[in-house]
This record gives structure tokens, C-alpha cells and sequence, in this order.
């Protein structure tokens, strides 16, 4: 009877934007997203195509881009963007794609990596939350609907230990 989703633990562990977005006031170009600054090179030059698609200013505060924006660049865009990616050596390269996400692509490379050093990386960006599929019951959708007089079985399990125990002594079964 235990929640597929998430095997009977009752939460999932997710990437939260606000492990990502630590600093709002910053700007794009100030380091809003954690990782993505100017330091690294090639997702600052994503962050740059995105924001010139879209015709953002990469100097506004995270807490000023509007809401839509801040969705594309956390979960990504359907649109295809001219990206220009120029390599340390001075080269440069275009190409035009979809925007994955900023949470997609760690979804993606803690999904895809075998480097446990790559796993705990990211982990730093993740959060725990209720598993969406149970709501932190633990059970499978049929075990949530077993029902025990007028309780069901989340229900019973969530009481105290003392009114449990009134529960089921005054229970009456047919």
C-alpha cells in the first residue's frame, strides 16, 4: 500500500529556486543564480542569449524581472534562442535552440550523473517538500481509501496515540 511516487517515504526532494535564488536584489549580471555568474562562462553566456531574446536587461534585480521571465529561466522556454557561446581561445559559435532551464538542467545532470562528486554539488540546491502524489501520507492512492468506521487510514494514522486508542476502543463493527 505504499505511495508509488515516492516508495512510502511521504516527501520528495526537489530543486528549490530558493536554494538557487539566494540573493534577489542581486542582478543576473550580479550573480542572482547561484553558479551562473560571470565566473562561469558558459552559463553566463546562456544567461546573456536568454536575456537578449526575451529583451531583458541582465543589470535588473532578480526581484524586479518580470514573473514570466523568471519562469523560463528557472524551468526553461519552448521558443527557439540564438545562442552565441564564445570558447576562452576567442572562437565563437552559434546555434539555435530551446532554452532548457536553469532547475531542468540540474534535474537533468543529478539524474544522468555517475560522479558522486557532481550528486553533492547539486544537492546543495534541493529542498524537501510533502510528495505531491500522497500528500505526505505515505500510501498508495487504494490504501487512501480504505476507510475504518468514518476514518480512512491517513486519517487514523495521524492521531495521537490517545485518541487512537479512544478510536478504536469506541468503534463498533458490524
Amino acid at each position: 500500500g505504499a505511495c508509488s511516487e515516492c516508495d512510502g517515504l511521504g516527501h520528495t526532494q526537489f530543486f528549490d529556486p530558493e536554494q538557487l535564488i539566494t540573493h534577489p536584489d542581486l542582478s543576473l549580471a550580479g550573480g542572482a543564480i547561484r553558479g551562473w555568474t560571470r565566473r562561469n562562462h558558459h552559463y553566463f553566456q546562456l544567461l546573456s542569449s536568454v536575456s537578449n531574446h526575451y529583451q531583458v536587461d541582465m543589470e535588473t534585480p532578480w526581484n524586479q524581472l518580470p514573473d514570466s521571465f523568471q519562469n523560463i529561466l528557472l524551468y526553461g522556454s519552448d521558443d527557439l534562442i540564438a545562442f552565441t557561446h564564445v570558447t576562452l581561445n576567442g572562437r565563437t559559435h552559434h546555434s539555435e535552440k530551446t532554452f532548457e532551464g536553469v532547475i531542468r538542467m540540474m534535474e537533468r545532470r543529478y539524474r544522468e550523473t555517475d560522479m558522486p562528486a557532481v550528486r553533492e554539488e547539486l544537492a546543495r540546491y534541493q529542498s524537501v517538500r510533502d510528495c505531491p502524489s500522497c500528500g505526505g501520507t505515505r500510501l498508495h492512492t487504494r490504501s487512501r481509501h480504505v476507510f475504518i468506521g468514518d476514518m480512512n487510514l491517513p486519517m487514523i494514522a495521524a492521531l495521537s496515540i490517545d485518541r487512537a486508542q479512544d478510536f478504536f476502543q469506541n468503534l463498533s463493527l458490524t
